[in-house]
């Protein structure tokens, strides 16, 4: 846990007990009988990961062989793993972005899903990152619409993936 998000904690326990109690002694007192680790728990359990079933494991590496079949590569499998864990009704969505931006932009790209983590939040997400040795002037265009297809799909599931480059080179 990163010392931000430590700081975001206890800054968030400070403002409920402390600033929006009507009377603070009585706050200062639930908090040392025990509030203070129900919040610090509730907080943590939204970040930990669900129950791990064994069929969406199953499934999830079957969607790992459809995204490979694509010729999509995962640099890091366990990474996106656990995400499709956390968010499991993007499991489906998943082979058929890869295989419409395949589709589109032909094999000469390299397509590499990979776990976005943001540096100034606690967010995270799943890019299909398209990576090519020249890149043409209408890629953001080819991205921004093949997105668009999903976009209605998308907004209905706790998780999200982006379609994007980073400008850099193959891998």
């Amino acid at each position: 846990m990163s010392f931000a998000y430590i700081s975001f904690v206890d800054q968030f326990k400070r403002k409920i007990f402390y600033e929006l109690s009507p009377c603070r002694k009585t706050a200062r007192r639930a908090w040392s009988n025990g509030c203070s680790r129900l919040v610090t728990d509730s907080i943590r359990s939204l970040s930990s990961p669900p129950h791990v079933d064994q069929n969406k494991s199953v499934h999830i590496e079957q969607i790992f062989d459809r995204l490979l079949q694509n010729q999509i590569v995962i640099p890091q499998p366990a990474e996106v793993r656990d995400y499709l864990h956390r968010f499991q009704d993007l499991i489906d969505l998943l082979p058929r972005i890869g295989a419409r931006t395949r589709e589109r932009l032909g094999t000469a790209p390299q397509l590499s899903l990979e776990v976005y983590r943001d540096p100034e939040i606690e967010d995270a997400y799943l890019t299909l990152l398209v990576r090519q040795e020249n890149y043409v002037l209408d890629l953001l265009d080819t991205l921004d619409n093949i997105s668009a297809e999903f976009d209605a799909e998308l907004a209905k599931k706790s998780g999200w993936i982006l379609v994007t480059t980073d400008f850099d080179l193959p891998r």
